[in-house]
């Protein structure tokens, strides 16, 4: 099986189950190919995996549709579920993955899910997906308790589908906007720059009532902060983690300013952003929970490392 790269058993039966695609003679990924075995595989073990990870290391068009095609036609009782990219190569200068063997990134990695998906995994408590080209639709999972959405440019639509999801057991949401502020054309945005004021629907969201846990990393972290003040998302947060963004002096100065709406946090991490030794000293004498670590000059998305322990360790 040539898609196949691991498999872990627990008293005999299968626990862990991890494919990646592999390039067909096209050089493109496999993934008819994939989707075939990774059926095959679950037809063998209908009792298990609990967690099943399908990735790439191809550098071209990945898309996930005929995986996700068998997910819900097979409904193989998962618990997390991991589709997509997670470690980047080095070919940015910042970035070196802990294992080459496992994971890659893909050139353009396209994840729809259907709403066929969420009723045919009722067992799923942990979902990561990432990817170039996410879509979300309606999103619906009275089990879910962990969600990772990571993109280096994520799209409108997918914010707006995040906005309008059901979530009712969701402890933590990590949220990768990446360069959000970007020129997007065509569809049905026409030429559209994505703002924080995207991100509205989601704040004030009320499918989300157990959520305590938000990471959201991007490169609009000034009006990211502006936007949660007013949030009653924020009011239920025990952490909030913004490392790896965009924060400048601006938005630390708003923090600093408005540190009632973010005293019911017990953590707010600003790890790895772009705060100045002004708004950092700022921040050191009025925000206790603040978390500043190091900073750095320019934002990229591509600076942060994914780990799925973040969320699933």
């Amino acid at each position: 099986m040539p898609h196949l790269l691991f498999t872990d058993h627990r008293d005999g039966d299968l626990d862990e189950l991890h494919l990646r695609m592999e390039p067909s003679a096209s050089g493109y990924p496999d993934v008819a190919g994939c989707a075939a075995e990774l059926a095959d595989l679950l037809a063998a073990a209908p009792s298990g995996p609990r967690v099943l990870t399908v990735g790439t290391t191809v550098r071209h068009t990945a898309r996930y549709r005929e995986v996700m095609d068998v997910l819900v036609a097979m409904r193989p009782p998962v618990e997390r579920l991991y589709l997509g990219d997670y470690t980047y190569p080095d070919k940015w200068g910042e970035v070196i993955p802990e294992d080459l063997d496992k994971d890659g990134e893909g050139w353009v990695t396209e994840i729809e899910v259907p709403d066929e998906f969420w009723p045919a995994m009722r067992t799923l408590r942990h979902l990561v997906l990432h990817g170039d080209r996410l879509r979300l639709h309606a999103i619906r999972s009275p089990a879910l308790t962990r969600l990772a959405i990571r993109c280096d440019t994520m799209s409108p639509r997918c914010v707006a589908d995040l906005g309008g999801a059901g979530l009712p057991a969701l402890d933590a949401l990590e949220i990768w906007l990446g360069n959000y502020n970007y020129q997007w054309s065509g569809g049905i945005f026409g030429s559209y720059t994505g703002t924080a004021a995207d991100l509205l629907p989601l704040l004030a969201a009320d499918g989300y009532p157990a959520l305590r846990h938000l990471r959201c990393c991007a490169d609009i972290a000034d009006e990211l902060v502006e936007a949660l003040a007013g949030s009653p998302l924020l009011r239920d947060l025990d952490t909030l983690d913004l490392s790896g963004g965009g924060l400048t002096d601006r938005g630390a100065r708003f923090i600093a300013a408005n540190q009632l709406a973010f005293s019911g946090l017990r953590r707010l991490d600003l790890d790895g952003n772009m705060i100045g030794t002004t708004g950092q000293r700022l921040l050191a004498n009025t925000v206790e929970v603040a978390h500043l670590g190091t900073q750095r000059e320019e934002f990229h998305s591509k600076l942060v490392k994914p780990q799925r322990a973040l969320l699933f360790g």
